[in-house]
């Protein structure tokens, strides 16, 4: 996520090209759908992990990086690179990024703190739903059928974050934070 100078600010910039202008920690996610409204993109997305920027790549790393254009045929051209002989990085001014994964501090899964938070977490998430039947849609496109929610509190810190109306700044807190316990404190 782009910020701005006072982190509630919107960015609108179009390319990113400077690392202060990103925040260090953030989702690896794979897009769902992507629609073009026009003005504006929609997109659903499913976050796979959190992730850390650990360095930006250079333009000659950038350009040995390789695209397939036959992956992705509905994008417009002027998205996809081309076999030209200017350079990748010359041709799209984005700040490119090494990653590591995030891992959280280790925790008890028997802690009887954990457990409470956990609970009420659950709780507000099906207030939540129940007071807004359009989140029940978001909520199936979020949830993954293979993680059983009461029994992982990393995974529900990151899905009451999203379901929230809490401010990006609230939002990025949840995902900077390492330690479980405040994880989901922060959430709620």
């Amino acid at each position: 996520r782009v910020h701005g100078d006072s982190d509630t600010d919107t960015n609108d910039e179009e390319f990113v090209q400077d690392l202060s202008k990103i925040h260090s920690i953030g989702t690896f996610v794979h897009i769902q759908t992507l629609q073009d409204l026009g003005d504006r993109l929609r997109m659903i997305v499913t976050g796979h992990r959190r992730i850390k920027i650990s360095h930006s790549l250079c333009a000659a790393d950038v350009d040995k990086l390789s695209f397939d254009p036959t992956i992705e045929e509905d994008l417009p051209l002027s998205l996809l690179w081309n076999d030209s002989p200017s350079s990748k990085s010359e041709q799209f001014p984005v700040l490119m990024v090494n990653t590591t994964n995030v891992k959280h501090a280790s925790f008890d899964h028997t802690d009887t703190e954990i457990k409470a938070l956990t609970a009420e977490v659950i709780k507000t998430i099906r207030d939540i739903i129940s007071l807004n039947p359009l989140y029940r849609d978001s909520l199936v496109y979020m949830m993954d059928p293979n993680v059983k929610v009461g029994d992982n509190p990393v995974y529900l810190s990151d899905l009451g974050a999203a379901l929230t109306s809490a401010d990006a700044v609230d939002q990025q807190a949840v995902l900077d934070e390492l330690n479980i316990k405040i994880r989901l404190q922060l959430t709620l």
